[in-house]
């Protein structure tokens, strides 16, 4: 079973790096992601594969969560434009 953990970490790590595009939020965001995987791994709470596995669902998750949003953004601006024309 993928690790929940490395998902989460994964997911907000993509999502906040696409979305912020901000190096210190980026590094930040990847200290944290690193370092869930290594606790998660030392203190044996779930296999190598395991990690992997959810960082992989993890970061495909981030990644369309953002395509989402901006749909979302896209679609808000297109009605404010009609709703101010």
């Amino acid at each position: 079973m993928p690790s929940g953990h490395a998902q989460i970490a994964m997911t907000n790590l993509v999502f906040l790096s696409m979305a912020t595009r901000n190096l210190v939020i980026i590094i930040m965001a990847a200290f944290q992601t690193l370092l869930t995987l290594y606790q998660r791994y030392v203190c044996r709470m779930h296999s190598a594969s395991q990690l992997i596995a959810g960082t992989i669902i993890g970061g495909i998750s981030g990644y369309l969560l953002y395509i989402i949003m901006n749909c979302i953004d896209a679609k808000d601006y297109v009605n404010d434009k009609k709703c101010k024309t």
